[in-house]
């Protein structure tokens, strides 16, 4: 059975969350389990997961292309600039 949970929150605040929320691959209706569930079980409030950019879409989106790229055998080059792209 599941319950329904309404909070009221500022609307810069609420984006901004979706968008921290969507950085780490989640939902804010997820990351609002996540912390129930850990504050019950730890009972006390819990850690914060960041968004680490290591984890950006354009970040995955270089790694697939590169694990592919050497599943196939073919060369993987970056240029400085792309490297530092992916720091972003």
């Amino acid at each position: 059975m599941s319950a329904l949970l309404q909070v009221r929150i500022d609307e810069t605040l609420k984006k901004q969350a979706q968008e921290t929320a969507k950085a780490m691959g989640l939902d804010l209706t997820s990351v609002i389990r996540m912390c129930l569930t850990q504050m019950v079980n730890l009972r006390k409030l819990p850690f914060t997961p960041t968004a680490d950019s290591f984890y950006s879409k354009a970040n995955r989106e270089a790694l697939d292309h590169s694990i592919w790229s050497l599943n196939n055998e073919e060369k993987v080059t970056k240029t400085m600039q792309e490297l530092r792209a992916l720091e972003e």
